[in-house]
């Protein structure tokens, strides 16, 4: 938290934990806005070009050892900003109590996020209300992206007008639908754009994407003897072979359970009479979690039933624990939980 950025509008912030015993925390979001949770996989990870939004302030949160340390490469590309031009380079840990807030118009990449996931409490803005009806801004409603290659020379960068007015709910509203719509679609990778200058000299932006097989997924695999238990799926938007955006996309909010890293099994069962729980774990690929299910509800169909199974942490599905379900997990250390329950 002492790294002091020298780009202006560029900065760690504190996330607020409350201590769940040894090494572990609980970490509320208070927010009812979609957000996303990007996952890179186990192998070697980089992402190879920057990324530049003109309408999204990214606030990220990464997610994984301590050990880890992730490179971040950063270039001011806003025309008039005091500090345009300026390009950093940071060496850091992951860790649930901060996260990173790249303000629109910062390109940004970062290297050796594998085993990482990320949170992405992001922020939208749009353009002057004249100048998007006379497509006279860079910005794109269907896809805030533009990619500059690593090589890219912070002294002869162009620059870019960001997004000056903070987006109504009403906005995040319209983006969520859209994407609810359009994600069970997807059959492209996430896209990245490229300049190429014609003959003629003009210079033309491209989107380009990556065609990947549909997984056959299953919207919903119950828990065959508890009633209502079962994983339902979380759509990806992937960006690699095994790296993808996992968007949330429902307006309830959220929080995350940093386990730490030492052993850690809950010793007794937990069990809500008025919350249902939608868990998605991430962590490593070989950890492995267990999990003991009791129905307490005495109108179940399953009422005193009894369940154990293990999985693997996979941010492509979320466990849902109906209430008066109890349930005790063991080997959570080195595992994130992130639940958006309903109430």
């Amino acid at each position: 938290m002492s790294y002091a950025f020298s780009i202006d509008g560029l900065r760690w912030e504190a996330n607020w934990r409350a201590s769940n015993g040894g090494t572990s925390y609980v970490i509320p979001f208070p927010t009812m806005r979609p957000f996303n949770i990007v996952f890179h996989g186990d192998r070697k990870f980089d992402y190879g070009h920057y990324g530049i939004h003109l309408g999204q302030e990214d606030n990220l949160t990464f997610l994984g050892s301590s050990d880890a340390l992730i490179v971040g490469y950063f270039i001011d590309c806003r025309r008039g900003s005091p500090t345009f031009r300026k390009k950093e380079v940071v060496r850091f840990s992951p860790g649930s109590d901060r996260r990173l807030r790249i303000p629109p118009g910062v390109a940004h990449a970062f290297d050796n996020l594998q085993t990482i996931t990320t949170i992405n409490t992001y922020v939208l803005f749009l353009p002057d209300p004249n100048k998007w009806l006379n497509e006279e801004t860079e910005w794109n409603f269907e896809n805030d992206v533009i990619n500059l290659p690593m090589t890219a020379d912070e002294n002869t960068v162009g620059g870019f007008e960001i997004n000056p007015h903070a987006a109504s709910d009403v906005f995040y509203g319209l983006i969520s639908e859209k994407q609810k719509q359009s994600l069970p679609l997807i059959t492209h990778e996430y896209p990245f754009t490229q300049d190429f200058v014609l003959d003629d000299g003009e210079t033309v932006r491209l989107l380009l994407r990556k065609r990947r097989p549909q997984e056959d997924i299953p919207e919903w695999t119950p828990i065959s003897n508890i009633f209502g238990a079962g994983w339902a799926r979380n759509y990806v938007l992937y960006s690699g072979e095994y790296s993808g955006f996992v968007p949330f996309l429902s307006h309830r909010p959220f929080y995350v359970v940093d386990h730490g890293t030492s052993p850690y099994s809950h010793d007794a069962f937990g069990i809500h009479l008025g919350q249902v729980d939608h868990l998605t774990f991430s962590g490593t690929e070989d950890s492995i979690v267990r999990i003991e299910l009791v129905d307490c509800r005495v109108n179940s169909p399953s009422f005193k039933e009894r369940c154990t199974f293990a999985f693997h942490p996979d941010a492509k599905k979320c466990l849902v624990i109906p209430n008066g379900v109890a349930y005790r997990f063991e080997n959570l250390q080195s595992v994130f939980t992130l639940n958006q329950p309903n109430a």
